[in-house]
């Protein structure tokens, strides 16, 4: 463990978590990626920050969590947004990405960067679906993309509308809600510090056990906390067999590298100040 460098991308909900039990269980080479600083709404899950810190750059809050658990710790920081050029450029450089983001541009990116340079890469989501003070729906999953395996594109865990509306510049964000032909992606998801732990654990659980030789990761295991559908109320936590698929487009990308220009989702995005990676 001690001798892998690990790339946590996006330091909130989930981040804060996963790099919280990484240096636990021995990591002690991180790359931190994340442009935000802290907002006071981002307290009731962030395991990093306390009602002092707010305005303080996330990877600042989460280094010095990780130098005082471990003294000797190396940490490098990249305060911008994936898909920015210094952004890819620090993560071509570790063993393992983990991605803890809540849009499917950074998503894409880093399922490509995955794949370009045979990068082992751990993909969290979480969500609730909530209305009118009821809870219909809320869960996460896990979905694992290593050389060879099925990547994210395969597991139709990409919406390439979406994808297309994160990597595009904020000029053009703007004239396609105009438009109406994307709704809903700038309205901040719920989530709770519970949900947010529990994905988080199993994802480095998963990590563990590939990092140690135990078994294979599991493609995607998904997190169902209400048992919706499964005759049961119950939290459900199920593996799902995942196969790469023929001719998949993001598959094509593997071990080509630098010649994969991962770089290309960056350009042109130079006008936006920030971008939001954290759920």
């Amino acid at each position: 463990m001690s001798r892998l460098r690990v790339a946590i991308v996006g330091l909130g909900g989930t981040g804060s978590h996963v790099a919280q039990q990484l240096v636990m269980i021995g990591i002690r080479d991180f790359v931190l990626v994340d442009s935000d600083t802290v907002e006071r709404s981002n307290l009731n899950r962030l395991v990093t920050a306390t009602a002092a810190d707010c305005e303080i750059s996330k990877t600042s809050l989460t280094r010095r969590v990780l130098r005082a658990s471990a003294p000797g710790v190396e940490v490098a920081v990249v305060d911008d947004f994936l898909p920015a050029a210094d952004a890819i450029d620090a993560l071509k450089g570790v063993d393992v990405v983990f991605g803890c983001v809540d849009n499917d541009g950074a998503r894409l990116a880093l399922n490509e960067l995955s794949l370009a340079y045979r990068l082992p890469y751990f993909d969290i989501a979480v969500g609730i679906d909530a209305s009118s003070g009821q809870v219909a729906q809320a869960g996460g999953r896990v979905a694992v993309v290593v050389p060879g395996g099925p990547c994210l594109h395969c597991m139709n865990e990409i919406d390439v509308e979406e994808a297309r509306y994160w990597l595009s510049s904020a000029q053009e964000q703007v004239e396609a809600r105009e438009r109406g032909y994307i709704s809903g992606l700038d309205v901040p998801a719920p989530a709770v510090v519970s949900l947010n732990g529990t994905v988080a654990s199993v994802a480095v659980s998963e990590f563990a056990l590939y990092a140690t030789g135990v078994r294979p990761p599991s493609p995607k295991t998904e997190l169902d906390l209400l048992g919706v559908g499964r005759g049961k109320s119950s939290q459900w936590l199920t593996p799902t067999t995942v196969e790469r698929s023929v001719g998949c487009v993001q598959c094509a990308a593997s071990g080509l590298g630098d010649g994969a220009d991962v770089e290309r989702y960056g350009r042109g995005l130079n006008d936006r100040a920030s971008s939001s990676l954290n759920p």
